[in-house]
């Protein structure tokens, strides 16, 4: 008997042990885990190392000059000749300087798409971590429900058996068990489709044992905190998606002035050598290359007279590109002012739910107590009681969905301001 009850506590310990030792995922550890293991996400990364390394090249082009260098030998004589050449372009009609702000240009726009897909990935995994939240707590809240109506349920057979009440209304709470057993399952099955999905989000497979976080309730946060038209404004001018259409609009400029640029003179300076050998000469290899030496610097001055309709043409496109660029910008600004606008007012309208939400479910939960005890006392039939509980339950289930949706929407608008997404 000692080996058995031994034996058990040992199992228990190590259940407790596992469970104790099972990780629960906080928000933040779920969206660093998204943004490692998403591909589209890590691909803008990518895209990101290359535009950095086509901006250094640009600076390079402007402010390194070009250097060559060459040699001949003829056989069977011997002569070797040398050379070398170091040139800098002092004025080239603003084609590299407009390029390398192309180029810096590109790169904002590849880090402000980059930012744009951290926000997003960041917002829909936060949104399937809320929806999780909510079907673990409305499981939880079925469980219960199943559980107190298996207790009515033993009062009630034994007041039948007793002879206290009409087998009727055993056969009607046997139906309420039935009914809350099959909420309680649905429950479960919509709380591990949830599961999925935020596990989806992050990139990692299934896992039954995954669980996150469940934060406190707390109160709520006060409806004053929300921005006005002003913040929303400057709001919107802050996101990465508005910054990235500013961007393109100064690439475009910088493509326009390279345009320009090809209908304008260049001037170049240069800096060039020559020197030979000869084996049948005296003087040795160092004597002679110093003899021979001939220094030559030049500039050039290049006036294009006619290039065809080429330049005109790409700068008429540039026009038109632009213009393109700027409606773009119009139209992705008023996007995102309105997608901030209608959270500002979600959550007015959430907060109003709420109140309403939470006064219905205390009256709901008055009525079902004394619709339970008025059941016990015999004063009304089970109907009535089951009335009462679909009434109480419909409400708690409003009251906690108003909860969260008003919750995450403050968060998302913190998140929005620059402030960390955290619960």
């Amino acid at each position: 008997m000692m080996k058995r009850r031994s034996a058990a506590v040992t199992v228990l310990l190590l259940a407790a042990l596992s469970s104790s030792a099972q990780h629960v995922w906080s928000l933040e550890e779920c969206i660093s885990t998204a943004l490692d293991r998403n591909v589209t996400f890590l691909r803008q990364e990518n895209a990101v190392m290359i535009a950095k390394a086509g901006y250094s090249g640009s600076v390079a082009d402007v402010f390194i000059p070009t250097l060559e260098a060459g040699s001949t030998m003829e056989r069977p004589d011997g002569d070797l000749s040398l050379s070398f050449c170091a040139s800098y372009s002092i004025l080239d009609g603003l084609s590299k300087y407009s390029a390398l702000k192309a180029e810096k240009a590109a790169l904002e726009i590849s880090v402000l798409e980059r930012e744009s897909l951290k926000d997003d990935l960041s917002v829909k995994v936060a949104r399937a971590y809320v929806q999780l939240l909510l079907s673990k707590r409305l499981e939880q809240d079925a469980a219960l429900d199943y559980n107190s109506i298996l207790e009515q349920r033993g009062k009630i057979r034994k007041e039948v058996d007793a002879g206290k009440r009409a087998p009727g209304e055993l056969y009607e709470i046997e139906s309420r068990a039935a009914t809350e057993l099959f909420e309680q399952i649905s429950a479960h099955g919509k709380t591990e489709s949830d599961r999925l999905t935020l596990l989806e989000a992050m990139g990692i497979p299934y896992e039954q044992d995954f669980d996150i976080c469940s934060p406190e309730a707390g109160n709520l946060p006060d409806i004053r905190q929300l921005p006005g038209p002003e913040e929303i404004a400057m709001m919107a001018r802050q996101q990465p998606r508005v910054r990235k259409a500013a961007a393109t609009i100064e690439k475009c400029r910088a493509q326009r002035t390279a345009a320009i640029g090809a209908l304008l003179p260049t001037l170049d300076i240069s800096y060039s050598g020559a020197a030979w050998h000869s084996e049948s000469l005296e003087g040795g290899f160092a004597g002679q290359v110093k003899e021979s030496f001939t220094p030559r610097l030049a500039l050039t001055l290049a006036i294009p007279l006619s290039g065809g309709a080429g330049p005109a043409v790409r700068l008429q496109q540039s026009r038109l590109a632009m213009r393109s660029v700027e409606l773009d910008n119009e139209r992705e600004a008023e996007e995102v002012y309105c997608m901030l606008r209608a959270l500002v007012i979600e959550a007015q309208v959430g907060y109003g739910k709420c109140i309403a939400a939470e006064t219905g479910m205390k009256a709901a939960a008055e009525a079902l107590r004394v619709a339970q005890t008025r059941m016990e006392n015999g004063v009304i039939p089970m109907s009535e009681y089951n009335t009462a509980r679909n009434n109480y339950a419909v409400a708690r289930s409003q009251w906690h969905q108003a909860r969260f949706q008003y919750m995450f929407g403050i968060k998302i608008l913190d998140y929005y301001r620059g402030l960390p997404l955290t619960l």
